[in-house]
């Protein structure tokens, strides 16, 4: 299940705040592993939740030439209730 959303906090269309959540349920009859040219590679035993977070400022006025409608900074953070 994805679900996905945007928002546009400041009166400014240059500044924008996403986020999606990604939740995976708790596998039915997936065995818990399985091994391949010697290498064990296990399954997800329970259900989790990503949630990513992004920011993107596109300046559209600033004095500086060069960065009006041409330049991006994207900024973010992924897997946030990650307790590694």
């Amino acid at each position: 299940m994805h679900i996905g959303f945007s928002l546009h906090p400041l009166p400014a269309k240059d500044f924008q705040i996403s986020a999606l959540i990604k939740h995976w349920f708790k596998p039915g009859k997936n065995p818990a592993s399985y091994t391949s040219c010697g290498v064990t590679y296990y399954y997800v035993r329970g259900a989790y939740t990503h949630v990513n977070l992004n920011a993107r400022w596109r300046p559209n006025n600033t004095e500086i030439g060069f960065l009006d409608d041409t330049t991006q900074f994207l900024f973010g953070i992924e897997n946030l209730p990650d307790k590694r």
